[in-house]
């Protein structure tokens, strides 16, 4: 009596191993695209941060009264080109703005809620906003500080 050899492999066996092979490279791939994404997604957060924290740092630079208001003494939108001249009259660093990165800058009174105006001319709100655009989503990222006249509560 012959015994018959099963060490070799079958066709059924070749197949659920490429099956097993494409599912895991497919998961594989698609954690890979999706690492790529996350971390240019906080990459650009972590810019458009970075700039808002440089606007307000240089903001806080200046002195109080050359913090410009507007024509209504209220507030100010300002410009980059603006705060870099302001920045280089006063021998400070200019801010460059990268491609792909729009920025609002807000110079206004600080008002307290209940509409006191006893420290109208003693503090000033200043706000950073950068916009961008993140997979086809405008994204924003705003910080505010306050600036406060040199001595004003001595």
């Amino acid at each position: 009596m012959k015994m018959k050899n099963n060490s070799g492999i079958t066709g059924v066996d070749i197949t659920i191993s490429i099956i097993i092979l494409v599912l895991f490279i497919s998961l594989i791939t698609n954690m890979f695209y999706n690492v790529g994404i996350t971390s240019k997604k906080v990459s650009r957060k972590s810019e458009a941060t970075y700039l808002a924290i440089q606007v307000i740092e240089a903001l806080k630079q200046i002195e109080y009264d050359q913090l410009p208001l507007g024509e209504t003494e209220e507030n100010k939108n300002m410009t980059l080109d603006e705060l870099n001249l302001i920045l280089e009259t006063a021998g400070k660093q200019k801010i460059e703005l990268q491609n792909g990165y729009s920025l609002e800058i807000n110079v206004e009174n600080y008002r307290n809620q209940e509409g006191d105006n006893t420290l109208l001319d003693i503090i000033k709100v200043v706000t950073a906003k950068v916009n961008y655009t993140e997979r086809k989503k405008q994204q924003s990222i705003e910080l505010s500080t306050a600036v406060v006249r040199e001595g004003a509560f001595e």
